[in-house]
């Protein structure tokens, strides 16, 4: 559509412009437009655009998916790890805690 109007905008300029033989000129001009949107359509439908997607995009989006899906798994088996390092990590120095008071115990005796 805008390639269309602005075709038409070149062919309202150049017939503005026409001389004794430019009836010629304006033919060569459409002519040479036409051809130019032939060939540009020519490319898209060449080209295999297509509103599905091939079963390579189908099978890359699968791949893709099952690696978030994994990746989602994971990062769960890690945070999991984390919590129970955390929890270990205070049991640990609830414990030094303990041992400290007992020896600030044993001390002042």
């Amino acid at each position: 559509m805008v390639i269309d109007l602005l075709v038409l905008e070149r062919l309202e300029i150049s017939s503005t412009n026409v001389n004794a033989g430019g009836h010629v000129t304006i033919y060569r001009r459409i002519s040479s437009a036409a051809l130019a949107l032939v060939f540009v359509f020519s490319l898209l439908f060449v080209g295999g655009c297509t509103k599905y997607a091939s079963q390579k995009d189908v099978d890359n989006l699968q791949e893709a998916k099952s690696a978030a899906v994994s990746s989602e798994k994971e990062l769960d088996q890690v945070k999991t790890t984390r919590k129970n390092l955390e929890r270990e990590l205070q049991a640990k120095k609830d414990e030094l805690q303990v041992a400290e008071d007992d020896l600030k115990t044993v001390k002042g005796q």
